[in-house]
């Protein structure tokens, strides 16, 4: 009896094209190479990188996680001008087309139109990732990027066949226009939660000038209206009078930087609190601290948030946006602006070590659970699947 040979018809891999159009590292970019990060090691998926020359270098934790799993293409302009933008979507054409790609995924609004008429073409799927309202951020940006953005939220998000805004709270905030409320889904930003939970602090105590034993209160951001450091100092003033051996450690720099360490001095507080720029190297501050907080008036999510949770630390959040959907029972939230609120809920961790440290595991336990870029890319995969299925079957 001559043996049959059994032939297995081979699964088709989805073939995901990233467009990463910044050189330097911003939180909707760091998402998406997370969620990329987050599905590398599904078989069934194919990831593809467009992005500014220099990714190596400027993206550096993320190329070497991603460099065996995706192919990554650079595009060389010194200026994000508008023959940059064009460039981008040529050479996504030309790679969407050759490596017959199945799905687009970007979070940059600026380019919706071109990568949308090229979804047409291919045809393939376009998924844009969004971190926050374009309609009410628009206005820090110059009158040409405003016409640009309108532009592409008149047209672009019309060619769009996902949007995944990165909260719950944010998808609710969308859904109040009409014509996106069938597009809409909702993915929370995936954390590099390895690095957070392995970081050292390094000697970074030492080098900023905080003694080693005392309680280090740390908050990262811009230094923007939006993030209200006014507050967190002002709450600092008042923790320092009860517990005068506290440090503040303001990691992040901006436009309100010189008249925030004015308010510092007029606080009398300048002996206990730290600027200090921007910083590559934020995990070894999150390392350091005893406490993470966060003062901001508008935040769809809290990407900085989650990770100083992945680090282990109780953080105390303003309960505005995505954050209170990060922190859960993790963590301690108060009324925006509300200093008292803010200094009590400081006073009540810096009084209670063993709180700290419970609320610290569950933080690390909870960002693990859900927020990893592995469980965040376990939904992304069934996204994809089903954004697909119907061509399929």
């Amino acid at each position: 009896m001559k043996n049959k040979r059994v032939t297995r018809k081979k699964e088709k891999h989805i073939k995901i094209l990233y467009i990463i159009p910044s050189k330097t590292p911003t939180g909707p970019h760091i998402a998406i190479l997370n969620m990329a990060i987050g599905i590398s090691k599904n078989l069934k998926m194919k990831i593809f990188i467009i992005t500014p020359k220099s990714f190596e270098l400027n993206y550096k934790n993320y190329y070497e996680k991603l460099r065996e799993s995706a192919s990554i293409y650079e595009v060389s302009f010194k200026k994000q001008g508008i023959l940059y933008w064009l460039s981008l979507a040529i050479k996504a054409f030309k790679l969407a087309l050759s490596k017959h790609i199945d799905i687009i995924h970007t979070a940059s609004l600026k380019i919706l139109i071109p990568l949308g008429v090229i979804c047409k073409l291919i045809p393939a799927k376009l998924i844009l990732s969004l971190e926050g309202n374009p309609l009410y951020e628009m206005f820090e940006f110059s009158l040409f990027n405003r016409m640009i953005i309108i532009l592409n939220w008149v047209i672009g998000m019309r060619l769009v066949d996902l949007i995944l805004p990165c909260s719950k709270w944010l998808k609710s905030e969308m859904a109040q226009y009409p014509f996106l409320q069938d597009k809409l889904s909702f993915l929370h930003n995936p954390i590099d939660f390895e690095r957070f939970q392995n970081a050292k602090p390094r000697g970074i105590r030492q080098e900023i000038g905080v003694p080693e034993k005392a309680p280090m209160i740390l908050t990262v951001g811009r230094l923007h209206p939006v993030k209200d450091i006014e507050t967190f100092l002002k709450a600092a003033e008042k923790t320092v009078k009860h517990h005068k051996n506290a440090w503040f450690v303001i990691v992040g720099d901006g436009p309100l930087r010189k008249n925030l360490e004015n308010i510092t001095k007029q606080l009398k507080i300048s002996k206990h609190v730290v600027f200090t720029g921007f910083r590559h190297d934020v995990e070894r501050f999150m390392a350091a601290a005893d406490i993470y907080v966060m003062t901001s008036v508008y935040e769809p999510f809290g990407l900085v948030v989650a990770e100083a949770m992945a680090a282990g630390k109780p953080v105390i959040v303003t309960n505005v946006g995505g954050m209170p959907e990060i922190v859960g029972d993790a963590g301690l939230t108060v009324d925006a602006r509300d200093v008292d609120a803010l200094a009590e809920a400081m006073l009540k961790l810096l009084k209670d070590e063993e709180l700290r440290r419970k609320l610290g595991e569950k933080a690390r336990e909870r960002i693990e659970k859900s927020f990893s870029a592995e469980s965040v890319g376990e939904r992304l995969v069934q996204i994809y699947g089903s954004l697909l299925k119907d061509e399929r079957q």
